[in-house]
């Protein structure tokens, strides 16, 4: 009996949440596309990364065959800036690699913020002009989307190195 009971009430309450009125709803957003969902993330952890780690482990390297975890970043920041120049056709703006933590932070933001401008302010015809990028033609969108794998990809290297340092990387704390 008290599963009827259970089951009436909760058919009651589908029938009654299947026939409200529809609520207007919101303007839809475009959809991101992968490449600006890993651009996001990569930006977001990499930042975050650097921000978290001391600066005493930024000459840290787990081998002599490695960069340091500045280095990667100072690379992962002068990277940034050369695929906005490829992208764009500017100049690069990074003529110096940043040595301090405070110099790689705000190199590296900087990288992302001319990034994301690229990336929103371009036009289609701009998007689609080609340039060349690792010895052959792509389309500067390309050159752009390249930018968000490559800043995973040393993100993940950073993730290590922050574990050997007993930190939780940005992407594991809650």
């Amino acid at each position: 009996m008290k599963t009827l009971k259970t089951f009436s009430i909760l058919s009651m309450a589908l029938m009654l949440w299947i026939s409200a009125p529809a609520q207007e709803a919101a303007p839809a957003e475009a959809p991101m596309s992968s490449a600006d969902l890993g651009f996001n993330f990569a930006r977001s952890m990499a930042t975050r990364a650097a921000e978290q780690m001391p600066e005493e482990y930024y000459d840290f390297r787990p081998t002599e065959e490695v960069r340091t975890f500045g280095e990667i970043l100072a690379h992962l920041a002068d990277s940034n800036f050369r695929m906005w120049s490829i992208a764009t056709g500017e100049d690069n703006p990074m003529p110096e690699v940043p040595a301090t933590k405070k110099e790689v932070i705000e190199a590296l933001k900087k990288s992302y913020e001319v990034l994301a401008d690229a990336r929103n302010t371009l036009t289609e015809e701009e998007m689609n002009r080609m340039v060349g990028f690792f010895g052959s033609s792509h389309a500067a969108r390309t050159v752009l989307d390249f930018s968000a794998f490559h800043g995973i990809e040393h993100y993940g290297n950073l993730i290590v190195y922050m574990r050997m340092k007993g930190l939780v990387p940005p992407s594991s704390q809650q």
